[in-house]
């Protein structure tokens, strides 16, 4: 039997799950609706900014996706408007812009996801309307109180584990996943983006 990627992590289910649904009972009214409007929002300006460049939507939500770690969202939005425009992407961290830049000219823009990088391509799921999607950053891991979670969330496992945690609590409130995690991302950060 394959031993639990949480429980080798040093994690337990049980308690992520507490941890999840105490920051989500925290919600005020308006982090709930800016949390349930995060994704719908994001696929919006994903869709202007495929007109813009001329790409596929799933192109313009990878762009998105790929420019946005480690990066607020209205300078990931900015960066990827001046990248389909002039092919730079100005405010962007180097390996974010390159990988982004690669999804424009790949032939499978899905292609560019790195096998150890799931929070990116579940961005990119989330923002193109996929609600079972559940982003695990460093926000989502603070929500469920994960120790290092740069380092936890590595291993092999853990990453689908705890986002099996958040479906979990999401459809236990009657929630969709994708629209859980926002809403625990806005509540821990204390802003909605």
């Amino acid at each position: 039997m394959a031993s639990n990627p949480l429980t080798a992590a040093g994690l337990s289910r049980r308690t992520i799950a507490r941890n999840v649904t105490r920051v989500f009972a925290c919600a005020t009214p308006q982090q709930l609706d800016a949390g349930l409007c995060w994704y719908p929002r994001a696929r919006e300006i994903a869709a202007e900014l495929a007109q813009q460049g001329n790409v596929t939507l799933d192109t313009a939500a990878i762009v998105l996706a790929h420019l946005s770690p480690r990066t607020p969202w209205s300078r990931t939005v900015n960066a990827a408007r001046s990248l389909l425009a002039t092919g730079v992407a100005p405010g962007a961290i180097g390996a974010n812009a390159r990988r982004a830049t690669a999804a424009l000219t790949a032939p499978d823009p899905w292609a560019t996801f790195s096998a150890t990088a799931p929070k990116t391509r579940a961005f990119a799921r989330a923002i193109l309307g996929d609600t079972d999607a559940v982003v695990i950053d460093i926000w989502s891991a603070r929500v469920a109180d994960i120790p290092d979670p740069d380092r936890i969330l590595r291993r092999t496992g853990v990453y689908d584990a705890v986002a099996c945690v958040y479906r979990h609590v999401a459809h236990r409130h009657q929630l969709h996943p994708s629209a859980l995690q926002a809403i625990t991302w806005t509540v821990i950060r204390g802003k909605p983006d």
